[in-house]
């Protein structure tokens, strides 16, 4: 894997948002870092004849496992409030409560059977990961992990580094997530994953 190879795929240009100076700037990353290496490693273990994400009961003890893994044993399901501070202009998000968090894994699968494609129904886990938060740790990690794993046996790549190329456009990547996780509004981030995935695929992103 080298990190050159995939972002110069990528017009980043499609990705950004008018918004984005009211967040941090964006990080040009030309490397993949140890975390994405770890994810990567992870998905290259992954059965892609397997379908732990058809249900909670294996879904549940799966994201469990592979929490532990990519956090070397410091996440654990999380057991208080947090808030998420991301703008400048000091916007935050207060995620679900803790007690909130297993009810709404489950609830997640009734949105998924109504799911046939299997891209938006990775978008539809990524986003849902990052917003719940279930985890103390690695929650990111977990969410572009189980999107590579659920996308593994429809790309040629061993793992697309969704880390570095969010980066390159933070604000533009942000806007699209709040948009589908607050306001419930999921064009702009399946858009954003399709023009990621069909660049990355080495195919025109319209």
């Amino acid at each position: 894997m080298e990190a050159p190879r995939y972002i110069s795929q990528i017009n980043f240009s499609k990705l950004r948002h008018k918004l984005d100076s009211f967040f941090d700037g964006s990080r040009l990353p030309n490397e993949f870092s140890v975390g994405t290496l770890n994810e990567a490693a992870e998905v290259a273990k992954f059965d892609e004849n397997s379908s732990p994400w058809d249900n909670s009961n294996t879904f549940m003890p799966w994201i469990r496992r592979m929490n532990t893994d990519l956090t070397h044993g410091f996440g654990r399901w999380r057991d208080q409030e947090l808030v998420r501070e991301h703008s400048s202009t000091g916007s935050a998000y207060v995620f679900p409560t803790p007690s909130n968090v297993i009810a709404s894994l489950t609830k997640m699968f009734a949105v998924m059977d109504n799911i046939d494609s299997m891209l938006m129904r990775s978008v539809f886990v990524f986003v849902c990961i990052v917003f719940l938060h279930p985890f103390t740790d690695g929650n990111g990690r977990l969410a572009r992990t189980v999107m590579n794993c659920m996308l593994r046996r429809y790309f040629a790549q061993p793992y697309v580094p969704i880390k570095e190329i969010t980066e390159h456009v933070w604000g533009g990547y942000v806007i699209r997530m709040r948009l589908a996780g607050v306001f419930n509004e999921w064009d702009d981030i399946i858009k954003f994953f399709c023009h990621v995935f069909t660049s990355v695929a080495g195919l025109d992103p319209t």
